[in-house]
């Protein structure tokens, strides 16, 4: 998976780093353990430009509901 990059009028293609993929991913996840749901689709479409798959970010975003529905339930 590569991403276009447009920078002064010119296109270059870049491989994505596994190190944004994985930074991308730690802050949407401490965005959702700490509700700030206000930043989370600008750090879901940070995740995927950085290679991130779709099940990857469900599987977080599964995660997350699973705590609400917990502590809803009382159970946590």
């Amino acid at each position: 998976m590569s991403n276009t990059v447009y920078n002064d009028e010119t296109t270059r293609t870049v491989k994505p780093d596994a190190v944004d993929k994985a930074l991308a991913l730690i802050f949407l996840n401490e965005a959702l353990m700490t509700e700030e749901y206000e930043g989370c689709a600008a750090l879901i479409k940070k995740a995927k430009r950085s290679g991130a798959r779709s099940r990857e970010i469900s599987k977080l975003l599964a995660g997350a509901a699973r705590r609400v529905k917990r502590r809803i339930d009382g159970r946590g």
